[in-house]
């Protein structure tokens, strides 16, 4: 083999192990983002079932008790996001930038769906229903949770494969 010969097979062995190496750092930032918006969006869906409860509580005890439960199911869902926040910023020097972004929309859906909850911090404070605001957004809520990590997901799935997204 020549010089230029053994040249080139070694600059194509490391370009092989270079796309090795960054679809592995691929797939475990996007692993790492879909599971942390799952945990997000569990929290929520958590949230929202005390949230229909507190309508119902018996007694300021009980009331308080919900409150903290919701309280507690929303840090967890603020924690998740923000690990999800800093995976994002994996994906976005990992690229493609098409997937950047639909993850950007998978954390807008999530956060919009943790401020649909001041209503009802608001109401309890002033002792106001603030679930019912909840209850109308909620399908609205879980649409856009649905499309936007349906979206992420399937485009992750596709970039693994080795297809590129479109922007």
């Amino acid at each position: 083999m020549t010089y230029f010969g053994v040249r080139h097979q070694a600059a194509a062995a490391s370009a092989r192990e270079h796309r090795r190496d960054v679809r592995t750092e691929r797939v475990e930032a996007y692993s790492a983002f879909i599971e942390s918006a799952q945990e997000a969006h569990d929290a929520l869906i958590e949230a929202s079932v005390v949230a229909q409860d507190l309508g119902s509580a018996s007694d300021e005890t009980e009331l308080l008790e919900d409150a903290e439960s919701l309280l507690e199911h929303l840090q967890a869902a603020r924690s998740a996001i923000g690990t999800a926040a800093k995976w994002q910023a994996k994906l976005l020097v990992l690229g493609p930038l098409g997937l950047a972004e639909s993850s950007h929309n998978v954390l807008q859906a999530l956060r919009a769906h943790v401020s649909a909850f001041g209503g009802i911090i608001t109401g309890l404070t002033d002792r106001v229903d603030g679930a019912s605001y909840l209850r109308e957004r909620e399908d609205e809520l879980r649409q856009s949770w649905a499309d936007t990590f349906g979206s992420f997901t399937a485009q992750a799935a596709h970039a693994v494969g080795g297809g590129e997204i479109s922007q």
